[in-house]
């Protein structure tokens, strides 16, 4: 009954909306020396995303079967997934708000911030709010992806989004390998959520520093935060 339910509301707006579709426009590839013009922060929030969520969804129930029992490291799990479905909205209000790179490195600092939760915490909430925490760091570096389209012609902006995904299948390709080989000393895994987002916090604060200097921050109407 209940998938029924969300089958019948799946193919209800195309039904309803006859006049919704969008404008057909032909799509090109983009050449590499094009390549090189993206954003830098939209390739390494894909890959860093990659390296991080690729682990959660392969290693991270492993990790936690040492502590928990089946049915609190799938509530556990859930509540990652959770983070990142909430965090979504809130990443698209603060795209016209904050300058990305800013705003990258702002959820690398919360991605540093939930590890440390999940390993200091003495009482389930606190290791719940870790794991929101870490899901919702994980999924609004995924969400950066959309920077390789917004200065990108409208016949390109497939083949962008289809770079930046690949860049993201990258990361969850060799992000389980890598975590893997850390597993192999205790904690390893948690260290090595720690290194992918302190890389990525101090790559992304240089980036605003130097985006500052040239002026190429690549954001509309972004509120400009001293640092």
């Amino acid at each position: 009954m209940i998938v029924a339910s969300i089958f019948f509301a799946a193919v209800l707006p195309p039904v309803v909306f006859k006049n919704g579709r969008p404008k057909a426009v032909g799509h090109s590839s983009i050449k590499v020396s094009e390549m090189k013009l993206l954003p830098s922060a939209a390739y390494i929030g894909c890959i860093v995303s990659g390296l991080v969520l690729g682990s959660i969804y392969g290693l991270l129930p492993l990790e936690l079967e040492s502590k928990y029992s089946h049915s609190q490291v799938g509530a556990l799990m859930a509540i990652v997934i959770l983070g990142g479905m909430i965090v979504q909205p809130l990443v698209s209000w603060l795209n016209s708000r904050v300058e990305k790179a800013l705003l990258m490195a702002v959820f690398c600092f919360t991605g540093l911030l939930s590890i440390a939760m999940i390993e200091i915490a003495t009482v389930a909430g606190g290791v719940m709010a870790g794991m929101f925490l870490l899901g919702a760091s994980a999924f609004a570096l995924y969400c950066r992806h959309h920077l390789a389209c917004r200065n990108v012609c409208e016949s390109k902006i497939v083949a962008a989004a289809e770079l930046m995904l690949l860049s993201y299948s990258v990361g969850s390709v060799v992000g389980p390998v890598l975590a893997g080989k850390a597993m192999q000393v205790k904690g390893g895994l948690m260290f090595y959520f720690v290194v992918c987002f302190a890389a990525t916090l101090l790559y992304m604060l240089v980036s605003t520093k130097r985006n500052r200097h040239t002026g190429t921050d690549g954001v509309d109407n972004a509120v400009s935060i001293d640092m």
